[in-house]
């Protein structure tokens, strides 16, 4: 049995990671999805347990590896013999440097990564139109992670050390990575933060603070009930908040998705157990119409 450990806001990283799943079912590899729900009580490998290997999936905010996981990864016990480990990262945009850090964290733990998969996933959150790339799930994405999990079980029954690396491209930039982490997580949350809360709207009912993976969110102490040095922008309470009193603050106007908002709601969803899968994926096209919506999201912000 492989332990697949996912933390997924808005659902877009548990259906990659169900994708990968079923290539390893396909493949005679039983596996399990555990969530990573809160920081209050992390799940980690039963280090009694002797696993031929153990996954992690998780998507990107702000260019980074998302807060909760950083915190996994620093609490993740040291295991005696060297294990192998494979990342999965889901992203709406760049994701940077952001495999390596987690791949940096995990080799001091003595894992040793035997496969890297990057998806560019459809965006539900309110940061960017819904006109940015991608805005459904095409073959491209689902055969991507369908052939990760298939390469993985093949590459563990034949005991081959070479690297799955199914990035999605060479472009690293380990620089802009710590800049922009910087920059939105010690830089703006230390201020007012990206995260504003209205409390005329609020009624107290307490959903953003129970769905909070961070446990950043204290209903009590309205209408300062964020703490933005814990937040990490994962918009899960503005998706969840009823009357909408939680907002991005450059878009206060903006309506938030609900929280039916699911990779089941975006176009070209295929449910994994119905999923047949068709070839090997290219990524030459779909990493060129990712930098093209890339370039678009200043007149996106703009036109907002």
């Amino acid at each position: 049995m492989i332990p697949i450990y996912y933390f997924s806001a808005s659902g877009n990283t548990k259906y990659c990671t169900q994708l990968v799943q079923r290539g390893f079912q396909d493949n005679d590899v039983s596996t399990e999805l555990i969530r990573i729900k809160t920081v209050r009580n992390f799940p980690f490998p039963d280090e009694k347990e002797s696993y031929p290997a153990i996954g992690l999936a998780f998507p990107i905010y702000e260019f980074m590896v998302p807060r909760i996981i950083l915190i996994w990864l620093h609490q993740l016990p040291y295991v005696k013999e060297l294990n192998p480990v494979f990342i999965i990262d889901t992203s709406g945009g760049l994701p940077c440097n952001s495999a390596e850090i987690a791949m940096d964290l995990l080799r001091k733990k003595n894992y040793e990564p035997i496969g890297i998969l990057e998806v560019p996933t459809p965006v539900v959150e309110p940061f960017f139109d819904n006109k940015y790339y991608p805005v459904g799930w095409n073959r491209e994405i689902l055969d991507r992670c369908y052939y990760f999990g298939a390469s993985l079980a093949n590459k563990l029954r034949k005991e081959d050390n070479k690297l799955i690396d199914l990035r999605l491209g060479r472009f690293r930039f380990p620089k802009l990575t710590k800049f922009m982490y910087q920059f939105f997580v010690e830089g703006l949350s230390s201020s007012s933060g990206l995260i504003r809360f209205d409390p005329s709207k609020c009624n107290k009912c307490g959903a953003c603070e129970r769905v909070c993976p961070m446990a950043a969110i204290n209903i009590q102490k309205i209408p300062n009930i964020i703490n933005h040095n814990r937040c990490m922008f994962c918009a899960t309470c503005i998706r969840t908040c009823p009357h909408h009193a939680i907002k991005i603050s450059y878009r206060p106007r903006k309506v938030p998705p609900s929280v039916t908002l699911t990779p089941k709601s975006r176009p070209g969803y295929l449910d994994p157990r119905l999923y047949k899968y068709n070839r090997n994926p290219g990524i030459d096209r779909g990493y060129l119409r990712l930098l093209l919506g890339m370039l678009r999201i200043k007149k996106i912000l703009k036109r907002k």
